[in-house]
C-alpha cells in the first residue's frame, strides 16, 4: 500500500518519471543496475535483500544512483548504517508521502552527470535554503531549545518523525548533533528570519 501510494504520488510530479516499482530487494537491485535511475527509494526492511544491502551492492557495482530510505522505526543504528552506505535522506513511512514530495520539489535530486554537493551549506545561507519547509520549522524549534518531545507537540508529529527530520537536517548541513544545529541556526540568524532567508 505504501509503495502503490508513493508511486501514484510521484507520477504526478512534473519532470519526474517513475521507471519501476519493486516489492523485494533482489529485484530492486537488478532494476537499479539495469536502468540506472537518478534516485531510488528503498524500504529498510525488504524481502531477500534489505534496503541497505541493495545500496551497498549497487555502490559496489559502480552505480551512481542516489538513495533515500524509508523506515518504520527510528533506531539509531538504522540512521548510522544508512548514512555510512551513502543514503542521502531517511523518511518515516507514516509521513513519507508529504516529506518525500517536499524533498523532491526542493530540488534535491541530482541528475546523473550533474555536479551537486549535498553539503553546500558551508557558504552563506545555501545550506538552509536547501532545507524543506518542515525541516526549517524543526531547525527553528531546536534553536529555541525545545526537546524532541516538545518539538513533536509543537509541530503535531511523532517524536520518531522529529528524529528523522533531524537526521536529514544534519546530513544537509554537515552537522553532527542538535547543539551544533542550534549554534548554526543562531549564528546564521535562522530564528526570526523565517521563510525569506531559507
Amino acid at each position: 500500500m505504501v509503495l502503490a501510494g508513493l508511486a501514484a504520488l510521484l507520477r504526478q510530479v512534473n519532470n519526474l518519471d517513475v521507471v519501476a516499482t519493486c516489492c523485494e530487494g533482489e529485484t530492486a537491485l537488478k532494476v537499479i543496475l539495469e536502468l540506472q535511475p537518478d534516485l531510488a527509494c528503498l524500504d529498510v526492511q525488504m524481502p531477500k535483500l534489505s534496503g541497505v544491502e541493495v545500496i551497498q551492492a549497487a555502490r559496489q557495482a559502480g552505480s551512481e544512483t542516489q538513495f533515500i530510505v524509508l523506515t518504520g522505526s527510528v533506531a539509531r543504528e538504522e540512521f548510522a548504517t544508512a548514512s555510512e552506505c551513502g543514503a542521502i535522506a531517511i523518511f518515516h513511512k507514516d509521513s513519507a508521502s508529504d516529506d518525500l514530495l517536499d524533498w523532491i520539489e526542493g530540488g534535491h535530486i541530482q541528475r546523473q552527470g550533474q555536479s551537486y554537493d549535498r553539503h553546500h551549506g558551508e557558504d552563506g545561507d545555501g545550506g538552509t535554503r536547501n532545507l524543506t519547509a518542515r525541516e526549517r520549522e524543526i531547525a527553528m524549534l531546536v534553536a529555541r531549545g525545545l526537546t524532541n518531545k516538545q518539538i513533536a507537540r509543537e509541530a503535531n508529529i511523532s517524536q520518531g518523525t522529529v528524529k528523522i527530520h533531524l537526521y536529514n537536517i544534519f546530513q544537509k548541513l554537515s552537522l553532527s548533533n542538535r547543539t551544533e544545529l542550534a549554534n548554526y541556526a543562531n549564528v546564521r540568524s535562522i530564528v526570526g528570519l523565517q521563510e525569506q532567508r531559507f
